[in-house]
């Protein structure tokens, strides 16, 4: 029984004299206790600011790189001679690259621990680039760092605090930090440039993982030997069927719509056959071989309930921390739809936009939106799944977030090149319509799918298991 469960033992008899309910149960009240403390492997204040520091500053850069590439993608393409057909890969690779590589990472996460891929990950060196090859490629070694760094900073964040408000608050930060990233590689991409010189964009990136290293390597808690005696090992076939699966799908799809005669084009047929084949070898190694799978058949994420563990914490907030509160109030699947109609509102006005418009109108209530669902998925994830499989729990989060940008990024391209002849305008209306169908889709399965309850302070999914064990 973990240290925190072993608070006043009560022993309390059911109404049949021959049967005993379990001792050293906290009560509700204990467990909210717990949920709120800090963690004991953190001494004090500030090895805990230092932590956060370290896990929050990697989201921030993750998400520069992600999302604010394409701001300067345009000087990029001029100073490198990018032709336009070529210019969706710089963007692409990142997240097609640590999409198809997140699953191996989680599992060396698993093996080695959560310090040592995480810092690993975060000292990730970063190229020259002269030409476009050679931009693509530096691109795609850079995508190994937040490959790495992402589920393990996950598995850190769901494997040292338990189900409570300070896990909530935590989570929210780690949202938080996702449009601060967003919003510094807006600022630092349009600032290096239009006014200094495009590489700036990258070296400011190396500067600032560089302190956010060092204080990783000083506060991140080692785990190291306690994952290596749990003697997890690699799924090298799994490994070795998935990541090039992913990359030939992603890639015959991204690249179709700039083939000179499109899909009938060899070279994007033959490879979109060829990952078919490869992942359904995958589906078959993953379910029938492999004794240590990278995506288990049996992986259980759900919000079920019992009578020991009623409040059982897995949902949460957003990346705002005024939604901290909102969580004990309010459950996940409120959340999500609400996050959801955000979702179709940001790009159903851009879709109605006219060409004569207000900014205030159109523009800025779609910059709005109420993005609550990462923060409440990762919550959900990490509780529902013990403490052995929290490497996993952060892969499958940014593995679903990774391959469906770079997935409906290549449909979108699709779409905007099977428009093109009806000019630029009826172009970019078309690609929004794409994706109001994909975000109504979404909020439908919200609606229809997610059932998830509020986060509240709850027994950690170990406790749980090992309370079962012994009824």
């Amino acid at each position: 029984m973990p240290p925190e469960m072993t608070v006043k033992a009560q022993s309390e008899t059911s109404n049949s004299p021959s049967q005993t309910r379990p001792t050293n149960i906290p009560t509700q009240s204990e467990l909210e206790r717990m949920g709120r403390q800090r963690p004991d492997i953190f001494k004090t204040w500030w090895a805990e600011i230092g932590f956060y520091f370290s896990i929050l500053g990697s989201m921030l850069l993750a998400e520069y790189f992600i999302s604010r590439f394409t701001i300067i993608l345009p000087t990029l393409s001029t100073a490198l001679d990018i032709p336009p057909e070529s210019r969706t890969w710089p963007a692409n690779v990142f997240s097609l690259v640590t999409g198809a590589f997140l699953l191996p990472f989680a599992r060396l996460s698993e093996m080695y621990g959560a310090y040592t891929v995480f810092t690993s990950g975060l000292g990730w060196l970063h190229g020259f680039s002269q030409n476009f090859l050679m931009l693509t490629f530096c691109r795609a070694l850079q995508d190994f760092g937040p490959t790495a760094f992402l589920p393990s900073g996950i598995m850190l964040l769901g494997s040292i605090y338990r189900p409570g408000p300070r896990k909530n608050l935590v989570f929210c930060l780690y949202g938080t930090f996702s449009p601060l990233g967003f919003f510094s590689g807006i600022f630092i991409g349009g600032l290096s440039g239009d006014h200094i010189r495009w590489s700036w964009y990258f070296w400011i990136a190396a500067i600032l993982l560089a302190v956010v290293s060092l204080v990783a390597l000083a506060y991140i808690p080692s785990d190291r030997l306690d994952q290596r005696s749990k003697q997890v090992k690699m799924d090298w076939m799994g490994a070795a069927t998935i990541v090039p699966g992913l990359l030939l799908v992603v890639s015959a799809i991204t690249d179709s719509s700039h083939a000179p005669p499109g899909w009938s084009t060899p070279y994007i047929y033959v490879t979109l056959i060829i990952g078919v084949v490869f992942l359904c070898c995958a589906f078959y190694v993953e379910g029938w071989i492999s004794d240590k799978p990278l995506l288990p058949f049996d992986l259980q994420i759900c919000a079920c309930d019992n009578s020991l563990v009623r409040a059982h914490g897995r949902r949460r907030t957003r990346p705002r921390h005024s939604w901290r509160v909102t969580l004990h109030l309010l459950s996940g699947k409120v959340l999500f739809v609400a996050s959801g109609t955000g979702y179709v509102v940001s790009v159903l006005l851009f879709a109605l936009i006219p060409e004569r418009f207000s900014y205030w109108a159109y523009v800025f209530p779609a910059m709005l939106g109420v993005d609550v669902t990462y923060s409440v998925s990762n919550v959900f994830i990490t509780t529902s799944l013990p403490k052995h499989q929290q490497g996993l729990a952060g892969a499958v989060v940014w593995v679903v977030i990774f391959l469906g940008i770079v997935f409906f990024l290549g449909v979108a391209d699709i779409v905007v090149s099977c428009t093109a002849h009806l000019g630029v305008r009826k172009t970019y209306k078309a690609a929004f319509w794409f994706a109001t169908g994909c975000a109504g889709l979404g909020l439908l399965l919200f609606v229809g799918f997610v059932d998830v309850g509020q986060a509240k302070s709850a027994f950690t999914a170990d406790e749980k298991a090992e309370l079962e064990a012994k009824q």
